[in-house]
C-alpha cells in the first residue's frame, strides 16, 4: 500500500480494518508485469504511491464472545426494532520509497459513524487513527521478502464518546511478507503481530491475496484476512467495534481497470466469522495513482 480479551484463540473471524488493514494489500499493474503496493515489495528510490479511497459499510448484525452470530446491539426489551452500525469513511494512504529497499508509508483519512438501537441514535466523526510505517526489503528475487515495523496513533478523539473513531491508545507492531509476481499475476502473504495499548489483546494479523491479469487492462484479484487475539471484551449491550478486542476471518473480492493517470478499484469485503466483531459486507471504492 487495519482494525477485543482470555486465552490464546484459534483463527475466527470479525470484519477487517487491514483493520482494517487493513491495514489491506495494494496493487498496481505495470507496463509488463504486475507488480503489488503494500504486501512484500517496496517502490523504487524517489517513486510515489497513493490511494485516495471510499468505503461503506452497513450492518445489523455481530459475532458474540462465543462466535455466535446476533443483533449488532442487545435488545432491553423496548421498542427499539432497528438496530444498525452504519460507517461511511475517506481513507487515503501514501507510500515513498526512500531507497530501492526502504519505503515509508502513512495511512489516515476522515470517519462518519451512525449506531442505532436501545431507542437511541448516536453519531460520531471525525479523524481515526493515524498509522505509520516502515518498511525493509530483504530478499529480492525469486521470492520479494520484506519486514514491515508500524504504529498506529491516536489523533485527539474522544474515545469516551459512543461508537468510537478509536481506541485512544498508541499501537505498535511488525510485519514479515513474501510475494512473487509475473505477467500472469502476482501472490502475496504477510503475518505479524501487534502491542496494543491500554487494557486490550495483543493481536496477530495475517492475510494473502492473489491477482490475476486479464485481457485488456483489467485485473482480477482476491483475499483473504484474519487477526487472533487473547483475552475477551464483548463490549456488553453497547457493543463497539473500534474498543472490542476482534477476533475475525474476512474475504475480499475486487478488479481493478487501469487508467491514466489513475488506476480504478473496487472491493467487496465480507466478514465470515468471528468474535466480538461486526458481521456483514463493507464496499470499497479507490483511485490509485503512481509516479
Amino acid at each position: 500500500m487495519r482494525r477485543p480479551m482470555s486465552a490464546p484463540a484459534p483463527v475466527t473471524a470479525t470484519r477487517s480494518a487491514l483493520a482494517g488493514a487493513a491495514l489491506a494489500v495494494l496493487l498496481s499493474i505495470g507496463p509488463g508485469a504486475p507488480a503489488a503496493h503494500a504486501g512484500a515489495w517496496t517502490r523504487d528510490a524517489g517513486s510515489v504511491f497513493f490511494k485516495l479511497g471510499y468505503e461503506r459499510w452497513n450492518t445489523s448484525a455481530r459475532y458474540d464472545s462465543t462466535g455466535a452470530r446476533t443483533s449488532y446491539l442487545t435488545s432491553t426489551g423496548g421498542g427499539d426494532l432497528k438496530r444498525q452500525y452504519r460507517s461511511q469513511a475517506l481513507r487515503a494512504y501514501v507510500e515513498y520509497g526512500l531507497s530501492d529497499v526502504l519505503t515509508v508509508a502513512a495511512s489516515g483519512g476522515y470517519q462518519w459513524i451512525e449506531a442505532e438501537g436501545l431507542d437511541l441514535l448516536s453519531r460520531t466523526s471525525g479523524f481515526p487513527d493515524l498509522t505509520l510505517q516502515l518498511k525493509r526489503r530483504l530478499i529480492a528475487a525469486p521470492v520479494v521478502v520484506s519486514v514491515n515495523g508500524e504504529g498506529r496513533f491516536p489523533t485527539g478523539y474522544d474515545p469516551l464518546r459512543f461508537p468510537a473513531l478509536g481506541s485512544g491508545r498508541t499501537d505498535f507492531g511488525a510485519r514479515i511478507a513474501a510475494g512473487a509476481s509475473s505477467r500472469l499475476g502476482y501472490v502475496t502473504t504477510e503475518a505479524g503481530y501487534v502491542v496494543r495499548g491500554g487494557n486490550r489483546a495483543n493481536e496477530v494479523p495475517m492475510s494473502a491475496e492473489a491477482g490475476l491479469q486479464l485481457p485488456g487492462d483489467f485485473m482480477l484479484r482476491g483475499a483473504l484476512a484474519a487477526s487472533m487475539t487473547s483475552g475477551h471484551a464483548s463490549g456488553g449491550a453497547q457493543f463497539d467495534p473500534a474498543l472490542a478486542d476482534q477476533r475475525y476471518l474476512s474475504a475480499t473480492g475486487g478488479v481493478v481497470l487501469r487508467g491514466r493517470p489513475f488506476d480504478f478499484a473496487l472491493d467487496v469485503d465480507r466478514v465470515l466469522s468471528g468474535r466480538n466483531t461486526l458481521a456483514g459486507t463493507r464496499l470499497n471504492f479507490a483511485l490509485w495513482y503512481s509516479r
